[in-house]
Formats: C-alpha cells, structure tokens, sequence
C-alpha cells in the first residue's frame, strides 16, 4: 500500500510540474517565436523601458527554454529505456510524446503513428488511459483509420477500468451517433 502511495505521490508531482511549465513555456514559446521575428524591433528600443522588458523577457524565454528542453530529453531517454523494458506508464508517457509532439516541445512534430505504437503497447497491459487515447485516436482518425466500433471496443475496455474520461467519451460518441447504440451493449 505504501508503494502505491509513493507511486501515486510521484505521479501528482510529475502533473504538477507539467502544468507549471505548460503555464509559463507554452506563452514562453509563442513570445519566443514572435520575439525572434521582432528581435531587431527590440533591439533598437533598447534604451526604452519597453525594449528593455522586451529584451530581459528574451533571454528568460531562451534560458527557460533550453533547460527545458534538456530536462524533456533527459525524461525521454529514461522513459523509452523502461517503456522498451514493458513499462506500461512509460509507453503511455511515450505515446503523450509522440502524440502532442514532445509534450509542446518546440520543433519536435507530432507522430500519431509512433503514439498509437506506444499506447496499444500500455493499453495491452490494461493501462486505462492508453485505452482511452486508442479509443480517441480511433473515433478521430488520428494514426489509424476511423473506426466508430473500434472506439467504442477501447472506451468500453477503459470505461470499465473505472477511467471517467473514457465513459464520457464513450457517451458523447453515442449521443453523437445515435445508429451506434444497437452495437453497444450496457454492462
């Protein structure tokens, strides 16, 4: 029990510090991007108040960003080592990776042939959210064709798992194609 604890306690701190560097690298990027076509702008305003806070901002943005990156990186190697050793969290973590294109990475491009790789991977071993991102990526037609009943199949397995966004899913898909009901039977 204490195990899980743990495990549940590190998983809580790995989500707060992905919602702390969504909050100030995603804004960070876009000014990042931006900011490098108006560098110049900048520059020659240097001696102004604006130029100043523009150009300090900058240099934040690009100092964030590279140790962003390494510490991406860094989690990516470890997270493929244990996802090829069976780690059904690290194939699921490598499927978000492939799937928002390296957790909003700059540069890295999505894959949702390599994500679907790695979640059908986790989903396998009964990870509930991998079946619900399947399930997803197939009512969407992301990496795979589009297959209604195959989704339904996927949100159905998660669903039972207890996962609440593979019941809402599941729902919503329903509500919005009423024909698919007769396939799908309740519990």
């Amino acid at each position: 029990m204490q195990q899980v604890n743990q495990k549940s306690e590190e998983q809580s701190s790995k989500g707060k510090e992905y919602l702390k560097w969504v909050v100030f690298a995603i804004p960070c990027s876009i000014f990042l991007w931006e900011g490098l076509k108006g560098l110049a702008f900048a520059l020659s305003y240097i001696k102004t108040p604006l130029g100043v806070i523009i150009s300090a901002l900058l240099i934040l943005c690009i100092s964030f960003s590279i140790r962003t990156n390494r510490k991406i990186a860094k989690e990516y190697k470890e997270n493929k080592k244990s996802a090829e050793l069976g780690d059904a969290d690290a194939q699921f973590f490598l499927g978000d990776f492939y799937y928002f294109g390296g957790i909003w990475r700059v540069g890295w491009k999505v894959d949702f042939k390599e994500a679907f790789k790695w979640y059908h991977k986790a989903a396998d071993q009964s990870h509930g959210s991998a079946r619900t991102r399947i399930g997803a990526m197939y009512q969407y037609g992301q990496g795979v064709d589009r297959d209604f009943k195959k989704a339904i199949k996927w949100f159905r397995l998660a669903a039972d798992q207890g996962n609440k966004d593979a019941k809402e899913n599941l729902q919503s898909l329903l509500k919005e194609h009423p024909e698919l009901r007769e396939d799908y039977s309740s519990p």
